[in-house]
């Protein structure tokens, strides 16, 4: 009976060690590592190995795919017009062929025009079947280097599938990449019904819907490429994830808005770089207090930068003041985060966030023209898009200049947005007065008497909130914005007058692929219905 006991206590000490051995095999299949003798630092250069081939391999067919298929001459939209060009000539010339070619080419060449037509048309799709495979070959080897990146992600113990949006950019991957697919098929599908018709003649009766079957396969591949259009992606720029990602979720009160806003913007993958980024650059910091405002204001300096308000001798002379002289050239010399990829980044952000960097530029005037705030003991600013798309970024800026600490409430309210009413009540602390310029500030200097300094010292004292706004309805919308404080008095107030419509390429991209699906869908079911009543009617 003891020794029965005993086995089963060994039973149950010898179960954590044979779920933890579960547990190991488990993430290395998840890595694409199995049962191997090699060690940690092994495992990660053969990684890195296959990872830098896959690069190579995405590099050169993102080039072609750059110049000559999807961009460039675009043979992935000329080729499918092209084709459906030349089935329209065979099926008007299905009959006799023109006179010019009958008496002169047709004796020599030994076929006719409506023939020769259909011929070019699947030569021309059997093109289109190559592009089609190409990019879709890009495409799936820039997934590929997309999971590696993830997988070695976790192997480093930073994993990147954990971050938000982190799933809706996988499934947005997944759902181009069979969009791609679709349309290989559909073009397949187009190249047996022109041999078919070839075989047939075009005359024919089954010729003559052949070409109608392989016109609408064309126009539905053509449909299925203009989706994908807008969302474009590559891994062979950092930045390359940035179109097709949109990111879920953002902070709703900004406490260092320059890092947050880039942040939320960039790819699960370029924010786990960005944030190395950040650790890497402490080590260079001139001053060891608060690192997480001086990073602030590095980004506040490349973006004076990048609005070419600073040339390369006052970026240094910023630089210098918060960096030591490593730190510089480190920052410069990055190889991820080079000026190509913070010029792109302010673009993107400066397109999704225009109510933002118009309100610090507009601060930043201000500071250079030495006009004081209006109020002594309170400063309040807000923007708002002009013309709304998507959704709208309102952004208030408060900064409170008493030497108490200061209750506010801000309230949103439009009837023409959602949410339609808003209340968020904020703690103010004191602020500097420094923000309260006598005197119009230089661009750079070597003291902290300027407006990037000026202008930061505005941005780590005040609190910015920022609300996104959901339109109901395209047309003209208003919103109004007040400032209370906790018993309801309104101490002050805004009303903003805008116009929503929609994004003018982004429409004409996405009625052009409705129209080629509808009209790719009609034909088929035309051809479907032409067949169904020509079997009833023979009953």
């Amino acid at each position: 009976m003891t020794k029965d006991v005993k086995v089963e206590d060994d039973l149950v000490k010898d179960q954590p060690n044979k779920e933890k051995e579960a547990d190991k095999e488990a993430d290395a299949k998840d890595i694409g590592i199995e049962d191997h003798a090699e060690d940690v630092e092994i495992t990660i250069e053969s990684l890195e190995e296959e990872l830098n081939r896959l690069k190579n391999s995405e590099l050169l067919l993102y080039t072609l795919d750059r110049q000559l298929l999807s961009e460039g001459l675009s043979l992935i939209l000329v080729l499918p017009i092209t084709s459906m060009i030349f089935m329209l000539a065979s099926w008007v010339y299905a009959g006799p062929s023109p006179e010019w070619w009958l008496n002169n080419i047709e004796p020599t060449a030994g076929i006719d025009f409506s023939t020769l037509m259909i011929s070019l048309a699947c030569v021309v799709n059997v093109g289109l079947l190559i592009v089609t495979a190409l990019h879709r070959m890009r495409s799936r080897v820039t997934q590929k280097v997309f999971a590696h990146q993830v997988n070695m992600s976790r192997f480093q113990s930073k994993p990147v599938d954990v971050l938000h949006g982190y799933d809706i950019l996988d499934k947005k991957i997944n759902e181009l990449m069979n969009r791609h697919a679709i349309g290989i098929v559909l073009i397949s599908f187009a190249l047996i019904a022109e041999i078919v018709v070839i075989f047939s003649g075009p005359e024919s009766t089954l010729g003559g819907r052949g070409i109608l079957v392989s016109a609408s396969l064309v126009v539905l591949a053509l449909g299925q490429h203009l989706s994908t259009r807008r969302n474009k992606f590559n891994m062979v720029t950092p930045a390359g994830m940035i179109d097709t990602y949109n990111p879920p979720m953002h902070p709703s009160t900004l406490d260092m808005p320059f890092f947050e806003i880039l942040e939320t913007y960039m790819d699960p993958l370029l924010r786990n770089q960005f944030n190395d980024l950040v650790i890497e650059l402490h080590a260079f910091f001139n001053s060891k207090k608060n690192n997480s405002k001086t990073v602030e204001r590095i980004i506040l300096v490349l973006y004076r930068r990048y609005k070419g308000t600073l040339d390369r001798e006052m970026l240094l002379t910023e630089m210098r003041k918060i960096l030591n002289k490593d730190g510089v050239d480190f920052l410069i010399k990055h190889p991820i985060f080079s000026v190509e990829i913070w010029e792109r980044l302010f673009d993107i952000t400066s397109k999704k966030c225009p109510s933002f960097y118009r309100m610090i530029d507009r601060k930043l005037q201000q500071l250079g023209a030495g006009i004081q705030s209006q109020a002594d003991d309170f400063a309040f600013d807000v923007d708002l898009e002009n013309v709304v798309t998507n959704k709208a970024n309102l952004f208030c800026l408060f900064h409170n200049l008493s030497e108490v600490p200061r209750e506010i409430v801000l309230r949103v309210q439009s009837p023409d947005f959602r949410p339609h009413d808003i209340a968020m009540k904020y703690l103010l602390q004191p602020g500097s007065q420094s923000i309260n310029v006598e005197k119009p500030l230089p661009l750079s200097s070597k003291s902290n008497k300027d407006q990037t300094s000026v202008m930061n010292q505005l941005l780590e004292d005040g609190t910015l909130a920022w609300q996104s706004l959901i339109p109901e309805r395209n047309g003209e919308a208003s919103v109004s914005i007040r400032l209370e404080d906790p018993s309801g008095d309104l101490l002050e107030g805004r009303q903003i007058n805008l116009r929503v419509r929609s994004e003018f390429r982004t429409l004409i991209r996405n009625t052009s692929s409705i129209i080629c699906s509808l009209a790719g869908g009609l034909g088929l079911f035309t051809i479907m219905m032409i067949q169904l009543v020509e079997i009833f009617a023979s009953l």
